[in-house]
């Protein structure tokens, strides 16, 4: 499965490439949004994690854009520091298909996947072929997360 992360804080875009590789997913990384848009535009990936507050484009700017100008059919789920139930709201209207709120363990993460099938098929939802199965995640950066918890 290949995953792109759009974060600009490098550690944590660092610490979720080496646990997510560790899970055997194959990781790219872009620092803002629009370079984010640019390579979805030509890769197929899976996954997207997708940081909410980007230096040029906002997350939810970049998932609306997914979803309409891209046409994605791919499964979206934010993971953000942003946890009042409008953001979540917010996020699940531009497009995500589910929301998880930090601190989190990348443990939880890779569940939400096998109980939620984040990472899988979205053609029940769209209808059509897929690009790729997968999830787009908006992350925000929090000190307190680690996502190499266990």
């Amino acid at each position: 499965m290949r995953v792109l992360i759009v974060e600009d804080e490098a550690d944590l875009a660092d610490a979720l490439t080496v646990g997510l590789r560790r899970e055997g997913y194959a990781v790219d990384a872009a620092g803002d949004g629009t370079t984010a848009l640019d390579r979805l535009s030509y890769t197929p990936y899976d996954a997207v994690l997708l940081d909410l507050n980007l230096p040029d484009i906002d997350g939810l700017e970049v998932c609306r854009a997914i979803r309409t100008d891209l046409d994605s059919i791919t499964r979206a789920l934010m993971l953000t520091a942003r946890d009042s139930i409008e953001e979540r709201v917010a996020g699940l209207d531009e497009g995500a298909d589910d929301y998880l709120a930090k601190p989190f363990a990348l443990p939880e993460l890779l569940r939400r996947r096998d109980h939620h099938g984040s990472l899988g098929d979205r053609r029940g939802k769209r209808g059509g072929e897929s690009r790729g199965a997968g999830l787009y995640c908006v992350v925000r950066y929090a000190r307190r997360c680690d996502p190499l918890r266990r």
